[in-house]
């Protein structure tokens, strides 16, 4: 794991010490998407790009399950920071609470309350 991140952080100085700009863009794909970008983070956080006042990147760009992560990490203190200074342990806690507040926030949904455009989403609730 430690040579990866080494990589990672040598190649990504590289691009910005040449005046390349520094870009992240994230894909959709629902909850892998969001997650895949909560890992991301952790890591950038770990190489110095993300602090308690901006961060290193340019430019950054989320789409569909990627925004789903970008709309909280970027407006919300809380996950912000458990994200960019959290441990692998911390990461795990945070996510499962994550998942079980949305989890809570969903009781009581019907597919019968559902039109017909979202009756499969509401079932998966």
């Amino acid at each position: 794991g430690y040579l990866w991140l080494w990589t990672l952080q040598r190649n990504i100085c590289l691009a910005h010490n040449n005046g390349e700009g520094l870009l992240w863009t994230s894909s959709g794909g629902g909850w892998r998407a969001m997650f895949a970008c909560s890992a991301y983070a952790n890591v950038f956080g770990q190489l110095g790009l993300f602090n308690e006042t901006g961060s290193s990147f340019d430019a950054i760009s989320t789409t569909s399950g990627g925004s789903w992560f970008s709309s909280q990490f970027f407006f919300s203190e809380k996950y912000y920071s458990a994200y960019v200074d959290g441990t692998p342990e911390s990461l795990g806690e945070f996510t499962q609470e994550w998942l079980e507040a949305y989890a809570s926030s969903q009781e009581g949904i019907n597919a019968s309350d559902c039109g017909p455009e979202l009756r499969d989403i509401c079932e998966l609730a």
